[in-house]
């Protein structure tokens, strides 16, 4: 009987995570969608009040910014259903990668909410080859910008991306911020789904998806966090060759 209770407790708390989970990755879609919304809301507003007298280079730059906007809004879903999905191995297709081609298309395509965070980002990255599958390791990325950015907003800092090719069995892609850091009563628990610590935005599986990539391309992720002054997430990638 004592058995019995505790795995209905158990199964009741897990649907109860899955549930609360859904709730906070559609409020996070919400929350990131309402603003590149509202601004193409707005530009077709100013296109309609100028109407056939407004000039044409003015119509222009307004059609062309409704796109970057729509653009960036399909960019959220983009990594929010990925995220979401999660990670399954059996759609991994292995092919032979570069690290700095990769980095450098997700700082470029990653949807930024506005100029400053895109400034943050700064990159040294030494090439080194990482077998996998593209997609995974740039949502994989995504994340971790994701996660330095939203802890670094108090101080609005630098956000590095570097690498290291010094060990004998792995290749490290380290992301590091100068944000507010990782409470030590949270480091046990930051890689388990929907674990969260901004309970208004944030959806928990965002950490969680880097963990499962990394055990699927056959690495791993780790970190290290002084609270007040930075976080490091050293992503390792065994090596080819």
């Amino acid at each position: 009987a004592v058995m019995g209770t505790a795995l209905r407790n158990a199964t009741q708390q897990f649907y109860f995570q899955r549930e609360l989970g859904a709730w906070r990755s559609t409020n996070a879609i919400a929350h990131q969608l309402r603003t590149p919304l509202l601004t193409i809301s707005n530009l077709a507003a100013a296109i309609k009040k100028n109407d056939t007298s407004a000039e044409e280079d003015r119509v222009r730059k307004l059609t062309e910014q409704i796109g970057v906007e729509v653009r960036y809004a399909n960019k959220v879903i983009d990594h929010l259903v990925a995220n979401t999905r999660g990670v399954n191995r059996d759609d991994i297709e292995w092919e032979t990668l570069s690290i700095k081609e990769i980095v450098e298309h997700a700082v470029s395509s990653y949807p930024f909410d506005n100029p400053v965070q895109e400034k943050q980002i700064s990159t040294n990255v030494r090439d080194f080859k990482v077998f996998g599958t593209r997609q995974l390791i740039v949502h994989t990325i995504y994340n971790l910008i994701s996660n330095a950015i939203e802890h670094s907003k108090k101080r609005a800092c630098e956000i590095t991306i570097s690498s290291s090719t010094d060990d004998d069995r792995f290749n490290t892609l380290s992301v590091r911020d100068e944000g507010e850091g990782i409470a030590p009563r949270h480091s046990p628990y930051i890689f388990q789904p929907f674990f969260t610590t901004n309970r208004e935005t944030g959806t928990g599986i965002g950490l969680s998806f880097c963990s499962d990539a990394m055990t699927a391309l056959k690495g791993s992720i780790d970190f290290k966090s002084v609270p007040g002054q930075y976080t490091i997430f050293y992503l390792r990638f065994p090596k080819t060759d």
